[in-house]
C-alpha cells in the first residue's frame, strides 16, 4: 500500500496533552507512526485507543503545537511493513553496535594484526579455532577442554557471583569470586574462590583437583558473564592454596575484555591440566608489582618465573589501572623472577607498582617520512596559544597545545613523538633584560620538556640582538633533516634548573626578549614572543596623542624627536615578511607650498626604507601624508620606526599626532604593521 490521505471531520487537541479527539473521523485503519497535522503543526501518531468507535487516538510525547477545537486536519499514511522495516532495521544496528562484528577467516588463514579492534573476535570455522584482539595483537584462545589431560582432568563450569566489595584476602562469601585487584578480575593475579557455587554445592573436590595436579601449570580458568560472552577473562593457574571456607588461586592472566561489575552473575570454566601435561610451552605475559618511575633507562622488577621472555625480547610495561602509562625496552636479564628491561621509550609520568607485561614491536628504521604535526604554540596566557590583549611584565611562558599536542625530538638515531600537555616556563634573574633566549623542546627522563638556551649575545664567537652567538656555550641552530635543533651541546633553563643536552637532541620551539631581568611581553607595541612553528600574524601599532610640535629640518628624524614613536619585535627564524606603514598629519606657517613627508626606519632613526611614500602639499590648512614598507628585516630584534621629514626655508611646519576639526572628526597619526610570530 503506498502513502494514503485521510481528512474527515475534525479534531481537539490540547497543548501538551498526547490525546487527540476526533469529530465525524473513523479511524479504523490508523498505524503506529502515520503522521498527524493539524494548526501547523505535527506530530508521529502513536495508537488509536478508543477501538469502539474509532474516534481518539494519542500522539507520540505530546502535542507540541497549540490547543485546537474543531480543527481540520490531515493525515498522512505509511505503509504498515515499511515502519516495521525500519524498526527491524534499527534494532539490527544496534545489536551489532553491542555486540560487533566477527572476523571470519578461510581454511588454513590466520589473522592480520592490521585488521580489527581490540575487543572483536576472530573465527576459523574449519577447526573452531578463536582468537580475541589485545592491545593490537590478535591472541589465540585456549578451548576450555583442549589439550592433553591428566587422570583429573576434564572441562567444567560453576556457577557463581562477582564480587567487587574487597580485595582483601579472605572468603568472598557463598558462590563468590574476587581478585587482588580492584574492580579488574582480568588484572588480578590471585583470585579468591568460595568452595560453594550459588546454589550452595561444594566444589571442593574440583578445587582440591585442580590444587594436587603436579604440573608447573595446574590448568586454566574462563571467567564469562552469563548476560554478556564479551565480557571475560582467560588464566593461567600456577599454584592453589588452601584456606578456611575458600581458596586462593594464584593465576596469569591471558585475555580478558570489558571487565565486570560488583554481583554480575559469572560461569567460571575450569580446565585441570593433568599430571603428564608438563611440557607446555611457557607464554609470553605476565605482571609485576614493583613499584617503576615511568622513564627510560634500566629497570628491573620482580614478575612471574618461567615465562617464554629471553634476552633480547622487546616488552611493553603498561600500568594495569592506566595503559597509556608505559614503558616500553629490550629484556637484557630475566632470571627466576627478576627482569631488567632497557627502556629507550615512555609515555606519561609518574611512579607506579601495577604493571602488565605484553610483547612490542621493534622500532622501525631511522627515515625521513612524514612525522605527526608538530603542534603548540609559546604563549604568554596559559589556555590561550594566541592572546588577543597586551600583556606586560610576564614572568611566566606556556608551551599551550594547538594544532596538536606532540613535538618530535631527535633520540640519536631516530626522529620520536612526544605528546604534551601545558608546559610552563619560569623566567628567572638569570634572563637578564634586553637579551633574545631562544625555547627549546627536549626529552628529560623520557618526558618533554622545554627550556631556554643562552643568551643570543653568549657564544665562542659572539652574537647579538640580531644574530646568534656561534660555538661552544651559544644558541647556535642547525638544520638537521629539515628541522631546527641546537649544532653544539647547550645548556638549557626553566626557572632555577639547569639542564645538559647533548648536540641535535633539542628542537627549537622559538624565541622570547626579556624587558627586565625576567620579564618578558607580548603586546601591540612590543611583541616578543616568537613561534618557530604554527606562526600567526600579529598585529603591531604604536601612535602619538601629543597635540603638536614643529619640525622643519630637511632630514629624516624619528617623530617628535621621540624614541617612543616605533614598535619592536623579535623574529626567530629568517624568511618572514614584514608590513608597516605610516600615517602623518602636519600643516605649515604660510600659504606658501611646502613638500614633508613621513617614512619607515628599520632599526634606524635616520634612514627612511619605505618603498612608497606621498608628501603633503601644505598652504597653512591640514593635510596628511603616508609611508608604506614590505620587505624582509632578518631574524632577531628590530625597532620599526615613525620617521618625519620637513619642508625648511623659512617656514614652520608643524605636526601633529591627533587633530580635532570643528565638527569633531578626528585624524590620529602613527605607525602600524603586521609579521609572522
Amino acid at each position: 500500500m503506498g502513502l494514503g490521505f485521510k481528512e474527515t471531520g475534525t479534531i481537539s487537541v490540547t497543548a501538551g496533552s498526547a490525546t487527540v479527539t476526533g469529530t465525524g473521523v473513523a479511524w479504523s485503519d490508523i498505524n503506529e507512526y502515520d503522521v498527524l497535522a493539524a494548526g501547523g503543526s505535527v506530530a508521529f501518531i502513536d495508537s488509536v485507543t478508543d477501538t469502539g468507535s474509532y474516534n481518539e487516538l494519542t500522539v507520540k510525547g505530546a502535542w507540541r503545537g497549540p490547543t485546537l477545537t474543531n480543527q481540520p486536519y490531515l493525515i498522512v499514511k505509511f505503509p504498515k511493513d515499511w515502519t516495521r522495516t525500519q524498526q527491524e532495521l534499527r534494532d539490527l544496528l544496534n545489536r551489532l553496535k553491542t555486540y560487533g562484528v566477527p572476523y571470519c577467516l578461510g581454511a588454513g588463514e590466520d589473522p592480520d594484526n592490521s585488521v580489527g579492534e581490540d575487543g572483536q573476535f576472530a573465527f576459523r570455522p574449519s577447526d573452531w579455532t578463536l582468537w580475541l584482539k589485545v592491545d593490537g595483537v590478535w591472541v589465540e584462545q585456549p578451548a576450555p577442554n583442549a589439550g592433553p589431560v591428566g587422570p583429573a582432568g576434564g572441562g567444567l563450569t560453576l556457577d557463581m557471583l562477582v564480587d567487587y566489595s574487597s580485595t582483601t584476602d579472605a572468603d568472598p562469601g557463598q558462590g563468590k569470586i574476587r581478585g587482588n585487584v580492584a574492580n579488574n578480575l582480568a588484572g588480578s593475579s590471585v583470585l579468591y574462590v568460595d568452595k560453594a557455587n550459588v546454589y550452595n554445592n561444594s566444589i571442593v573436590g574440583f578445587l582440591s583437583d585442580l590444587r594436587l595436579a603436579s604440573s608447573a601449570i595446574k590448568g586454566y580458568l574462563r571467567i564469562s558473564a552469563k548476560s554478556n560472552r564479551l565480557r571475560f577473562a582467560y588464566h593461567r593457574v600456577t599454584s592453589v592454596d588452601d584456606a578456611t571456607g575458600y581458596v586462593k588461586i594464584n593465576v596469569q592472566n591471558l585475555a580478558g575484555a570489558q571487565n565486570f561489575a560488583d554481583g554480575d552473575a559469572v560461569d567460571l570454566f575450569i580446565t585441570i591440566k593433568g599430571d603428564k601435561g608438563d611440557t607446555t610451552t611457557p607464554a609470553f605475559g605476565g605482571t609485576s608489582a614493583t613499584s617503576l618511575a615511568i622513564g627510560t633507562g634500566a629497570k628491573t622488577f620482580t614478575t612471574q618465573s618461567g615465562l617464554a621472555w629471553q634476552v633480547g625480547a622487546r616488552v611493553r610495561l603498561a600500568n594495569t589501572a592506566d595503559p597509556t602509562k608505559w614503558m616500553e625496552g629490550i629484556v637484557t636479564a630475566y632470571s627466576g623472577t627478576s627482569m631488567t628491561l632497557a627502556v629507550d621509550a615512555a609515555n606519561s609520568t609518574g611512579t607506579l607498582a601495577s604493571w602488565n607485561l605484553n610483547p612490542a614491536g621493534e622500532k622501525g628504521a631511522t627515515g625521513g617520512g612524514a612525522l605527526a604535526v608538530r603542534g603548540g604554540r609559546l604563549s604568554l596566557v596559559s589556555g590561550d596559544p594566541v592572546p588577543e590583549a597586551d600583556v606586560v611584565g610576564a614572568t611566566t611562558v606556556y608551551l599551550v597545545p594547538a594544532t596538536s599536542n606532540t613535538s618530535e625530538v631527535w633520540d640519536g638515531a631516530a626522529w620520536q613523538t612526544h605528546l604534551f600537555s601545558e608546559l610552563p616556563l619560569t623566567l628567572v634573574s638569570a634572563h637578564t633584560a634586553a637579551n633574545n633566549f631562544d625555547v627549546f623542546d627536549f626529552v628529560n627522563a623520557g618526558v618533554l620538556a622545554i627550556g631556554t638556551g643562552p643568551a643570543w649575545s653568549a657564544g665562542a664567537v659572539a652574537g647579538g640582538p640580531r644574530a646568534r652567538g656561534q660555538g661552544a656555550g651559544s644558541t647556535e641552530l642547525e638544520l638537521y633533516q629539515g628541522r631546527l635543533v641546537n649544532k653544539n651541546a647547550i645548556t638549557l633553563r626553566n626557572g632555577s634548573t639547569t639542564y645538559s643536552v647533548a648536540a641535535r637532541k633539542a628542537t627549537l620551539r622559538g624565541t622570547i626578549r626579556t624587558t627586565a631581568n625576567g620579564e618578558t611581553e607580548d603586546s601591540a607595541a612590543k611583541r616578543f614572543v616568537s613561534n618557530a612553528v604554527n606562526a600567526e600574524l600579529r598585529p603591531l601599532v604604536k601612535v602619538d596623542t601629543t597635540t603638536a610640535w614643529t619640525y622643519s629640518t630637511p632630514a629624516w628624524r624619528q617623530a617628535r624627536g621621540s624614541a617612543a614613536n616605533q614598535f619592536e619585535y623579535v623574529q626567530c627564524v629568517a624568511g618572514r615578511r614584514l608590513k608597516a606603514d605610516v600615517n602623518g598629519i602636519a600643516y605649515n606657517s604660510t600659504d606658501t607650498p611646502k613638500n614633508v613627508s613621513v617614512g619607515v626606519g628599520i632599526d634606524s632613526a635616520t634612514v627612511d626604507a619605505s618603498q612608497r611614500r606621498t608628501g603633503g602639499v601644505l598652504k597653512a590648512l591640514i593635510d596628511q601624508t603616508h609611508a608604506f614598507y614590505a620587505g624582509f628585516p632578518g631574524v632577531g630584534y628590530h625597532e620599526i620606526k615613525w620617521l618625519e621629514y620637513a619642508a625648511g626655508a623659512g617656514d614652520t611646519q608643524t605636526w601633529c599626532g591627533i587633530f580635532s576639526a570643528p565638527n569633531a572628526v578626528y585624524f590620529q597619526a602613527g605607525i602600524q604593521g603586521e609579521t609572522l610570530l
